[in-house]
C-alpha cells in the first residue's frame, strides 16, 4: 500500500513489507494519499475500509458467476439425462428388431424345411 503527503513529498511505497519508492511522483492519483491533520489511523482504516469494498464486490461477483454456472450445470445435467433415455430408448428399440429379425428367421426355416429347400 502507499502512505504518502503530498504537501511534504513524503511518499512510501510498501509492498509484502517492503519499501519500494520514496519518490511522490510515482504515486498515481487513484491510491490513497495521507492528508495534513489526518492520523494515521484513519487513514489506514480507510485504506482498509476501501480494500474490504473492493473484496465485497469481488466476492459478490463470483457469487453471480457461481450462480450462473449452477444454471448452466443444471442445463447440461438435463441435457444428459435426456440423452441417456434416447440412448436407452434406441437400445429398446434395437432389442425388438432384434426379436422380430429372430422370429422371421425361425418362420423361413420352417417354410424352407416344409418345401425341402436346403440352402
Amino acid at each position: 500500500f502507499v502512505l504518502a503527503n503530498r504537501d511534504t513529498d513524503v511518499l512510501l511505497w510498501f509492498r509484502f513489507g517492503g519499501l519500494l519508492s520514496s519518490n511522490p511522483a510515482s504515486c498515481p492519483e487513484q491510491w490513497p494519499i495521507i492528508k495534513s491533520g489526518v492520523s494515521m489511523s484513519d487513514n489506514v482504516e480507510s485504506i482498509v475500509l476501501e480494500h474490504l469494498r473492493h473484496i465485497r464486490s469481488r466476492v459478490d461477483q463470483i457469487a453471480d458467476d457461481m450462480s450462473d454456472l449452477k444454471h448452466r450445470m443444471s442445463s447440461l445435467e438435463l441435457a444428459t439425462v435426456s440423452v441417456k433415455h434416447e440412448v436407452a430408448y434406441g437400445d429398446e428399440t434395437d432389442a425388438r428388431q432384434q426379436v422380430i429379425i429372430d422370429k422371421i428367421i425361425d418362420r423361413i426355416q420352417r417354410i424352407e424345411r416344409r418345401l425341402e429347400l436346403n440352402g
